[in-house]
């Protein structure tokens, strides 16, 4: 009885090794890392191929990784170096294999990782933008509420404003009428009131109807500036031109013809608009002399112009004072330039030198009807500064005693200027000007012309 029972468990131990590996993975592995280091290398090969297949069956490459590496491990070990190299290089091609998968599992993961985050943001964004919408919608609603409120306030205000402003009249006017005896007669303080309350209007209109007859007159009389910006009539020039109202009676004429370019200072008499009007005369004059029969010369030129104003006024001029003029003629060909003038002055300043060419010295017309014009002519040089100018600017009061200016004063300004460019020279005489003057009110038109070669 003992003997077949023997038997029997030798047929099962045989039995049982030629039963394949079993099909679980765990199971091989767990059944290989058991025998691993007391089973024959025989024994773990036929685990190893059982491993492999299973490992196959179930796509799982670590495990097909791991079969390989035994299978190469455990031929070596036999000495079949053939196999043992065939699996080796089985199982570095696969684990390389297994690597570039995780790799690229591991790329993707991190790639999806990302977009999750990014898609995280874009909502957190979406909710902030959201809010912040929400948020303005409700200041610019506080914004309107808080408007109104204040504008019905202030409309409240103004209504309440105005009642008292209607009421506070009639209050004083009831209580002055209680307050006031029958048949006062008024008394001399309230007399000189009235008086002065109808001077003042007076005033107030006269001074209203005196600047509408400047305003209108703006239109009638020529604007020197205007003229001097449209000729040349040489490069460097310059002018200073300030009238004491809107239209004054300093006055500009300018005319270019082939080599030849006139420039005519003049300053009529008179005051204001009257001032003017006689300035568009005399402009008139020498635009019709210069132009229509082309009178150039000065002298000839002041000479024509006099008899045509004393035509025009046969009983005498209007005025205390006649008409001071002052005539320039430049010929660019010859490089010559002639003066001639009445009750004016040239001035030329070369090299920090002055010169004073004097014209005639009665204004026009002149009592003396032999009174000549003469000429005076000269060649131009270079850094020669020549200037015309009306009585305006030495004449304005100023300074701590009150007192003109003075002649004095403006040669010694344009005596010192000969250094600087022309065009420079108008923005030093108009500081000097304006110092002297300070808060003062000005006296009367100012127009000073420089030029130089």
């Amino acid at each position: 009885m003992r003997t077949w029972f023997i038997i029997i468990l030798l047929l099962a131990s045989g039995a049982a090794r030629s039963q394949p590996a079993p099909a679980n993975l765990d199971s091989l592995r767990q059944l290989i890392r058991h025998n691993e280091g007391s089973a024959t290398p025989q024994r773990l090969i036929n685990l190893a191929k059982a491993y492999l297949s299973s490992a196959k069956s179930h796509h799982s490459r670590e495990d097909i990784v791991a079969a390989y590496r035994l299978l190469a491990t455990q031929y070596k070990k036999l000495g079949d170096d053939g196999k043992a190299l065939r699996y080796f290089r089985l199982y570095t091609l696969e684990a390389e294999n297994l690597r570039d998968i995780q790799r690229r599992e591991n790329d993707y993961f991190e790639k999806q990782l990302y977009e999750n985050e990014i898609i995280s943001l874009a909502t957190q964004l979406d909710t902030l933008k959201a809010q912040n919408a929400r948020l303005r919608n409700l200041k610019n609603e506080y914004q309107r509420i808080n408007h109104y409120i204040y504008m019905g306030f202030l409309t409240a205000g103004g209504l309440g404003l105005l009642l008292l402003l209607l009421w506070l009249p009639r209050r004083h006017k009831k209580k002055s009428d209680s307050e006031a005896p029958e048949d006062e007669e008024p008394s001399a303080l309230e007399l000189l009131q009235e008086e002065n309350k109808k001077l003042t209007e007076q005033l107030a209109r006269y001074r209203t109807e005196q600047d509408l007859a400047d305003i209108l007159g703006q239109y009638v009389v020529p604007n020197p500036e205007q003229i001097f910006k449209a000729h040349k009539f040489v490069r460097q020039k310059f002018m200073l031109y300030m009238p004491q109202r809107l239209t004054g009676g300093d006055g500009l004429f300018m005319h270019t013809s082939k080599q030849l370019n006139l420039l005519v200072v003049y300053e009529a008499p008179g005051e204001g608009v009257t001032a003017g009007l006689f300035n568009a005369r005399v402009f008139s004059l020498l635009k019709g002399l210069a132009v229509n029969n082309n009178i150039m010369a000065p002298n000839l030129l002041l000479n024509q112009l006099e008899a045509a104003l004393v035509n025009e006024f046969p009983a005498g001029m209007p005025f205390a004072e006649g008409l001071r003029i002052a005539a320039c003629l430049y010929n660019n060909q010859q490089k010559s330039l002639a003066f001639a003038a009445a009750g004016m002055e040239l001035y030329v300043v070369r090299q920090g030198i002055l010169n004073i060419v004097r014209g005639r010295p009665a204004a026009i017309p002149a009592s003396n009807e032999q009174a000549p014009f003469e000429v005076f002519e000269e060649q131009v040089s270079k850094g020669m500064h020549c200037y015309l100018s009306t009585d305006g600017f030495w004449q304005q009061t100023g300074g701590k005693e009150h007192k003109p200016l003075g002649r004095q004063a403006f040669e010694n300004a344009i005596e010192s200027l000969w250094s600087q460019p022309v065009k420079d020279q108008e923005a030093v005489l108009r500081k000097i000007l304006l110092d002297w003057k300070g808060s003062r009110e000005q006296d009367d038109d100012i127009l000073v012309v420089g030029f130089g070669f």
